[in-house]
């Protein structure tokens, strides 16, 4: 049926008009509650998922769905096993992107400027490879440097 006003149900809950102040929706307490504004809180006290004037924020608590990725249109960041071919953060803007993950069992950082499918820099714990040459070499206590030198 249709009502008018607020209808409660048992001590805390209440669907309708003004079921907290002047906020209209369904109040089931100061932690939990949907209203006609879309603002929106779910949890706890220290622990809670909140959306209000198109922001969503997470207090506490964690992300355990394996993955998170987020963009506003141009820009994206990518949390996931697969991010960067191994788990990692991936960033990126068109062509353009920084990857911190994995490279086979090694942790790395790959970046790319855009453009062509060579990445701009590589780097790993024994090495700097900048396209596609090795640059620098690092050994237990010993670095290795090759520098091309045009005269």
């Amino acid at each position: 049926g249709t009502f008018a006003g607020t209808v409660a149900i048992g001590e805390t809950l209440k669907i309708g008009a003004s079921v907290n102040g002047a906020n209209n929706g369904l109040y089931i307490n100061s932690n939990n509650y949907w209203y006609g504004s879309g603002a929106l809180k779910i949890g706890e006290t220290n622990v809670y998922l909140s959306y209000a004037s198109g922001a969503l924020s997470m207090v506490g608590g964690s992300i355990s769905a394996g993955s998170f990725t987020t963009t506003d249109g141009t820009t994206s960041v990518d949390i996931s096993p697969t991010a960067v071919s191994g788990a990692g953060v991936k960033v990126s803007k068109g062509d353009a992107f920084a990857r911190i993950g994995l490279s086979g069992s090694w942790p790395s950082v790959f970046i790319r400027q855009g453009g062509g499918g060579t990445p701009s820099a590589l780097l790993t714990p024994g090495e700097v490879t900048v396209g596609d040459t090795v640059y620098a070499t690092l050994q237990k206590n010993q670095l290795s440097l090759s520098v091309a030198v045009d005269f």
